[in-house]
């Protein structure tokens, strides 16, 4: 009993000094910002059709439609590029070199139906596009209903990654004699729990959820320590 006791409040200790670290207003203001989408096609009109396949007939304003042939000067200002060239005109490989001279992220996607079904590119689309801005999966997740299952794919990977690899780096100092194995475990406590506390509140604003009830969301968040 002493030693479960202990372990207990050794547990609650760690998530009060885990929570005082834990900021989750950029978080909330983040997902709940919606995404901007730039979709070029052949024509206008293919290209808002493409767009609305893609996220769902409720994001008409997330999408600006455009002609391959006039692409927007400003590239930076969409958090993905989706490009429908069926005549294989190069256009993505220019917005990509264009992205690259100005070192932006690369946020261009390609989509090509004629290898499989229109709804498994689409799906594959919503992946690659979560997977380029994982920051940005939870407002995907949130905002357009139909990315939520890719969404919290990329959260949830981007955090075991994460994990991982502090788990590995922070095994490093337990090849110390006595105080090595301390400092590690307390280092997997703090940062590995804080990692855990962050996904699981963006799987919250993906789902939906009010972000703005802090102390609920505490409440739910507690059993993960």
């Amino acid at each position: 009993k002493a030693v479960d006791q202990s372990g207990s409040f050794m547990n609650v200790r760690t998530f009060v000094s885990v929570l005082r670290e834990i900021s989750f207003d950029d978080v909330r203001a983040d997902a709940e910002t919606i995404p901007r989408l730039l979709v070029m096609a052949p024509t206008v009109a293919e290209a808002r059709d493409l767009g609305l396949r893609l996220i769902g007939n409720n994001g008409d304003l997330a999408i600006t439609a455009r002609e391959l042939s006039s692409p927007p000067p400003e590239l930076e200002r969409y958090d993905a590029i989706i490009v429908h060239d069926p005549a294989q005109l190069g256009v993505a490989r220019t917005l990509r070199d264009r992205q690259i001279e100005t070192g932006a992220a690369q946020t261009v996607h390609v989509f090509d139906d004629r290898l499989t079904s229109t709804d498994m590119a689409l799906e594959s689309l919503r992946s690659a596009i979560v997977r380029a801005v994982p920051d940005r999966a939870p407002a995907f997740g949130r905002a357009f209903p139909v990315f939520r299952a890719a969404a919290s794919r990329a959260v949830i990977n981007e955090t075991s990654i994460a994990n991982g690899q502090f788990a590995l780096v922070s095994n490093i100092p337990a090849l110390l004699p006595l105080f090595g194995g301390l400092a590690s475990a307390t280092a997997d406590f703090i940062v590995l729990t804080k990692n855990q506390v962050m996904m699981i509140y963006k799987l919250g604003a993906i789902y939906g959820r009010d972000l703005s009830d802090q102390f609920k969301i505490i409440q739910e968040l507690a059993p993960v320590v």
